[in-house]
């Protein structure tokens, strides 16, 4: 609301932009899509997007260090959201709810990375990372169940992204999780995997499977 209110810096900008970052993780600002005037597009293609931002940073008047800025605390508002809602899955005995929450975080944050030249050329600023009020031991637990979603012994049946490792790396660095950390957090995921694995007698076939 700050960010967007008539004594804001750009206000129009900062609403443009956070409502072309909505179509990164669909149906999760609500609050986003109902601010004043119409969606800039009806679909998403990123070069319209990005054509789309240009234009409304030279028409608000901003260098590329200040319509960055405005990048970086827009983002920030709204990855605060949608981590806060991935928390509440923690409630839930099967981790299946938070792994799929937690994808939409990261295929939030992959899209705001997409649209980041456009606002803001080649000025670098610092990463944008979750700075709400959940504590360490909730992002820690969130994590925790994304890396354990990474099978010990991968098979064809498992739908695990291609990029995952590439996806860990940037939930960590958007937890601000320590690499000491990070590891022991992965070592206990696989240990787990390893254990319910052993307790299920189909799961101990696959494995045996993938090793020959």
């Amino acid at each position: 609301n700050n960010l967007v209110s008539s004594d804001a810096v750009a206000p129009e900008f900062a609403t443009t932009l956070a409502k072309i970052l909505t179509f990164g993780a669909p149906g999760r600002f609500p609050g986003v899509e109902r601010l004043p005037g119409d969606m800039p597009m009806s679909s998403f293609e990123l070069e319209e997007a990005q054509a789309i931002l240009s234009d409304a940073r030279k028409n608000a008047g901003l260098t590329l260090e200040q319509s960055a800025d405005v990048f970086a605390n827009v983002v920030n508002c709204m990855l605060i959201d949608i981590v806060d809602l991935a928390s509440t899955s923690l409630k839930e005995k099967d981790d299946k709810l938070t792994i799929s929450a937690i994808n939409v975080v990261i295929d939030f944050m992959n899209h705001a990375a997409a649209l980041f030249d456009a606002v803001a050329g080649d000025v670098t600023i610092k990463s944008v990372t979750y700075s709400g009020n959940l504590g360490k031991s909730k992002l820690e637990l969130m994590y925790g169940a994304y890396a354990s979603s990474m099978p010990v012994f991968p098979t064809a049946d498992v739908d695990t992204p291609v990029d995952f490792e590439s996806r860990l790396a940037l939930l960590k660095d958007v937890f601000e999780i320590s690499d000491n950390k990070a590891q022991g957090v992965s070592m206990k995921a696989v240990q787990k995997n390893m254990m319910e694995m052993m307790k299920d007698e189909k799961s101990m076939e696959k494995m045996l499977e993938s090793m020959g």
